[in-house]
């Protein structure tokens, strides 16, 4: 689902949340993006966008900085987003259709 038509505001503040962070200290940065990952309604894997931009920043993040298991960790969410939405894509036989409900949900 499109949390952005659901709740335009949180979608915002989670976003602003991540870029907030760009040239702040690693600490800060994590801080930031865990409570962003917070703010994302359960289950995480409902919401595509959010949940993926804040997986990958967080994994970004900790490979970064070389904190491998923590990075791994991250991206073992981010992944599973990304095979959710594959999977709803090969799915569909109209792609077309695809692409306008992920714009209108």
């Amino acid at each position: 689902m499109n949390l952005d038509a659901v709740n335009p505001e949180l979608e915002s503040k989670i976003n602003d949340l991540v870029c907030e962070t760009y040239n702040k200290p690693f600490l800060e940065q994590e801080k930031l993006l865990k409570e962003a990952f917070e703010l994302i309604p359960k289950p995480v894997t409902q919401w595509a966008h959010p949940t993926t931009m804040v997986t990958i920043a967080l994994f970004e993040l900790y490979y970064k900085n070389q904190k491998y298991e923590q990075a791994k960790e991250w991206l073992s969410i981010a992944l599973i987003m990304m095979l959710d939405i594959i999977h709803l894509v090969l799915r569909t036989k109209n792609i077309g259709s695809f692409i306008s409900s992920v714009k209108t949900n």
